[in-house]
């Protein structure tokens, strides 16, 4: 055995490599030393890099984040009278971009490994979950030098175990078991807060589910999980996944934003808490172009988070509010946790499992004490809305009557204006009425005068003067005019006397009355009027509010065609049977209406004319007539050249039908 002590001795002062001693049955080894060499490039081979001057090292510290290339080296020596299997394991195979493993002696390449994370395939094959193993011989007292060649994104752990095969075999199996427990209460908690985000709608539920989740992703990466279960590793394809450590900062600041209302109550503290949101956003932007760039200053931003956050709970705590000392339990947590991890992997803290999974016990604290501050403090806002609701229900439910009487009042006010308005309107026209009745009557009695005179005259100059057609003429004209006035305050007697019942009347009659009325307004002013009715069109209705709503399309087409000055101005009525119904239609060639209006014109008090030149009822009253009285339709559309009012009437059946 002393031999061997001065053999080792000898050696490792010749060679300054660190060795290390296979001398039992079973080999579990985890704490050895090993020496490191920081490339600057990937250029370099095995066969050049024995001559670079390496640092002595403890396995398993972190050698910060500035190290992207590092060879690690050391020496196996089986003291063992017989031959043994080893197994050499990088158990953080899965966080690099390249494994390669190499065993020399006497300056030849006996065995070698290289796994290429670039090519998944390869790394599929070659890996084990997270693991790069690298298998090798050592004959009895044979020595080998091993050289490992780590390429990783950002930041070196150099974390190798050696082991016999029964003990590769049962560290294999231990993977993820405890991480696989948390992932499912994470996954668990945020598919919880989700739901509760859904169903009540409070932003503060959505963030923490979102924290929740990226804390997952970025947990089952930085452990392995992803490695081990689904083949996913940190080649450059998928290095943008890493991104997801960026975002639990991210949604953890809005939860704490929302649920302090930080905007509204917190002014101060708000612009802090959005300065991590503008730090971190810029980080994710470096990370689209510069992955490694972006995780190298992630150590630096999550220092500052942590600053922040401690600095604006403890702010908002001395305020008063009483949920800040739970969330700032909560972040002394997570911060201290964090601050561990971070230690260890700027190469400070030697490594345990415990420093090495500190920041993930610490975002498992956290997010446990969370879900118990949201569900204290939904339950004090309930309570305080309670309070609250007996406080000032009486007051709210008198501004509410006073608002709803107020609306009532206004309400009641603009429809008595309104039916003022209709009933002056309807006044008037009564009053025009008994005026026309009065007149009827007056010229009545002369016109007949008239007519009898001239039938004398007539007989007269027939026996005196034989046949003069000229004198006869002119008594045939005279005769026409008397008959055509006394028709016309006959016309005019009919449309102002309101019908009580229903009755069967001619629609092509009451519309030829209508323009009999306006006839000789529409010919001074050289307005043609085309007419289109076939048949009689025999209706149950009241004639004379017919009439009346006939007159105001007829008078409102005519007023359109004045005042556009169209040349060529034409009204064209057309009537005809559609189905069960009677359609009729007045057109004209006066531009039509203004799309900003036409859903307006049956509006009452709604006009396009000066204020002196009308009061905004025709068409309304019209819409009253046809709709509430006669059980119709009316409606406006514009056509090619102007507008067109159609009236629906229902069809009866009528006995010359049956």
């Amino acid at each position: 055995m002393l031999k061997i002590i001065y053999f080792l001795i000898f050696t490792t002062l010749l060679n300054a490599i660190p060795t290390i001693v296979i001398d039992s049955n079973e080999t579990n080894i985890k704490d050895f030393g090993v020496e490191y060499y920081l490339a600057s490039s990937n250029e370099l081979e095995v066969v050049d890099i024995s001559h670079q001057n390496f640092t002595p090292q403890t396995n398993r510290l972190s050698l910060g984040t500035n190290s992207q290339f590092t060879w690690i080296r050391f020496d196996l020596f089986n003291s063992t009278g017989e031959k043994k299997n080893l197994f050499i394991h990088n158990e953080l195979g899965y966080m690099a971009n390249e494994v390669n493993f190499y065993a020399i002696k006497e300056s030849l390449v006996l065995d070698s490994l290289e796994i290429d994370m670039v090519d998944t395939d390869n790394a599929i094959e070659k890996m084990y979950g997270t693991d790069a193993i690298f298998p090798l011989t050592l004959e009895a007292n044979e020595r080998k030098t091993i050289y490992i060649k780590n390429v990783m994104l950002a930041m070196q752990f150099p974390y190798f175990t050696i082991y016999d095969e029964r003990h590769s075999k049962r560290e294999l199996s231990k993977k993820n078991g405890f991480l696989l427990i948390f992932v499912g209460m994470f996954i668990a908690l945020a598919l919880y807060h989700l739901t509760l985000y859904f169903s009540t709608g409070y932003k503060e539920y959505l963030y923490y589910s979102l924290y929740l989740t990226s804390a997952t992703i970025w947990e089952m990466q930085l452990s392995g999980m992803l490695a081990n279960y689904f083949g996913f590793y940190f080649n450059p394809i998928n290095e943008y996944t890493l991104l997801s450590v960026l975002l639990v900062p991210i949604f953890l600041v809005l939860f704490s934003k929302t649920i302090f209302n930080t905007k509204e109550d917190y002014k101060l503290e708000n612009k802090y808490l959005d300065s991590v949101l503008i730090v971190f956003t810029i980080a994710i932007i470096i990370g689209l172009f510069n992955v490694p760039l972006s995780l190298q200053l992630a150590s630096f931003f999550y220092l500052y988070l942590t600053v922040i956050l401690f600095m604006t709970n403890l702010s908002i705590m001395k305020k008063g509010n009483p949920v800040a000392s739970i969330f700032l339990v909560a972040n002394s947590f997570f911060i201290l946790l964090l601050l561990i991890t971070d230690l260890y992997y700027k190469g400070i803290l030697s490594y345990s499992d415990f420093i090495f999974n500190a920041a993930s016990f610490g975002v498992l604290t956290e997010a446990l004490i969370l879900a118990f501050l949201m569900s204290y403090r939904i339950k004090t806002l309930q309570k305080n809305r309670q309070e609250n609701i007996k406080h000032i229900t009486s007051k709210t439910e008198l501004e509410e009557h006073n608002k709803i009487l107020k609306i009532t009042v206004e309400k009641a006010v603009q429809e008595s204006r309104k039916k003022d308005k209709i009933l002056f309107q309807q006044s008037k026209m009564i009053s025009m009425g008994e005026m026309i009745e009065n007149i009827a009557h007056q010229w009545r009695q002369p016109l007949a005068e008239v007519n009898a005179s001239v039938s004398v005259i007539d007989n007269v100059i027939y026996e005196k003067y034989d046949n003069d057609s000229t004198i006869e003429k002119e008594l045939t004209n005279i005769e026409n005019l008397t008959n055509y006035m006394s028709k016309t305050i006959y016309s005019f007697q009919n449309y102002f006397e309101k019908s009580q019942d229903k009755k069967e009347f001619s629609l092509r009659s009451t519309i030829y009355e209508s323009i009999l009325i306006l006839g000789k307004s529409l010919q001074n002013n050289n307005v043609v009027i085309n007419v289109e009715i076939s048949e009689e069109f025999i209706h149950s209705g009241y004639e004379n509010e017919f009439q009346q709503v006939i007159l105001v399309l007829l008078n409102n087409a005519k007023e359109a065609l004045l005042s556009n000055s169209i040349q060529n101005p034409k009204i064209e009525i057309k009537v005809y049977k559609h189905y069960q119904e009677y359609k009729v239609t007045i057109c004209d060639n006066a531009g039509g209406i203004k799309n900003a209006v036409i859903e307006k014109i049956f509006d009452p008090y709604f006009t396009t004319k000066k204020s002196n030149e009308g009061t905004g009822l025709g068409l309304y009253i019209a819409k009253m007539i046809v709709e509430d009285k006669m059980g119709g339709r009316i409606n406006v559309e514009n056509i090619k050249y102007g507008s067109c009012f159609s009236i629906t009437l229902k069809r009866e059946k009528l006995r010359d039908e049956q």
